[in-house]
Formats: structure tokens, C-alpha cells, sequence
């Protein structure tokens, strides 16, 4: 594999030892990442830098890596796919305007977990709900304006 071809490099060998405990279970929140969580961090902290700095193939990559966790975990917002799929898109188009904030003191995958999170809340409203809120908030200025202009009570039969 020549360096300039693009191809992701090989993982290095990590015996079974060094991801799990003697009791075969996985080390708990606050143990130390292990040296391939390291490496991905370092990876994808690499990757957003590049992408942030204007590299385009960057952030496809970051897209292609990251869609389809960040697809399940809109889906677990969404009412279906359709609309996990568009939080998706919304979450890759915060994700561009925002790789320039992202620190890399942590995991990329965490980031793009917040970024979807807000993004779902913020999209979820069912247009029921809108209606509600648009009449509501139309009543309101109605009477706001109507308080301080009572001549315009004749216009609003």
C-alpha cells in the first residue's frame, strides 16, 4: 500500500488482555483508554482538524465513518426513519459549520452524539404542536397590540 493512496492503515494486533479484565469483563468509566482508543482519537481529532482547516475528503470521511452511528442514535429520537434520516443530514450540516469548536480533549463520536441530541430535540415538533404554538403566539400579539392600540379593535372583527 503506497502512503499517497488514501487507504486507512492496518490496525496493529491488541491481545484480548489489554481491552478486558481478568474476569472478562470490559474496564469501567474512568479507566485509562486503551492504545487503539487512543489511536482513534487520535485519528479522528486528525481528521477533524483537516476537515476544519477546508479539506473536503476529510470530512467525507468523517461522514462515511460516523453516519451510521449517528443514523441509530437518531433514530432512537425519531418517530422513523424518515425523520432520523433528516436529523442525520442536520447533524452533518452543524457538524461542518461547527468542527472548528471541537477541543479533541475527548471522543469524536461523543461530540457528534451532543450535536445529534440537540438536533433531535430541536427538530422532533410535530406540526400539531406548531399549529398550537403558532395560534397561541399569534393571540398573544393580537392582544399585546390591541392593549396598547385600542382603535385597532375595530379592525380585528
Amino acid at each position: 500500500m503506497s502512503a499517497g493512496s488514501g487507504a486507512m492503515p492496518t490496525q496493529p494486533y491488541i491481545p484480548l488482555t489489554m481491552s478486558v479484565s481478568r474476569f472478562g469483563k470490559s474496564r469501567g468509566r474512568g479507566a485509562s483508554p486503551s492504545y487503539r482508543d487512543r489511536a482513534v482519537y487520535a485519528l479522528d481529532a486528525q481528521l477533524a482538524s483537516l476537515a476544519s482547516s477546508g479539506d473536503d475528503s476529510a470530512f467525507t470521511t468523517l461522514v462515511t465513518r460516523f453516519q451510521p452511528a449517528v443514523f441509530r442514535w437518531a433514530l432512537m429520537f425519531a418517530s422513523d426513519p424518515d425523520e432520523a434520516e433528516d436529523i442525520t443530514q442536520e447533524v452533518f450540516v452543524r457538524t461542518y459549520r461547527q468542527l472548528g469548536e471541537y477541543r479533541s480533549d475527548g471522543p469524536l463520536d461523543a461530540w457528534l452524539y451532543r450535536i445529534t441530541r440537540r438536533a433531535a430535540t430541536q427538530m422532533g415538533m410535530k406540526p400539531v404542536s406548531v399549529r398550537a404554538n403558532l395560534f397561541k403566539a399569534r393571540k398573544a400579539i393580537r392582544e399585546s397590540l390591541l392593549a396598547t392600540h385600542p382603535s385597532y379593535r375595530e379592525l380585528s372583527r
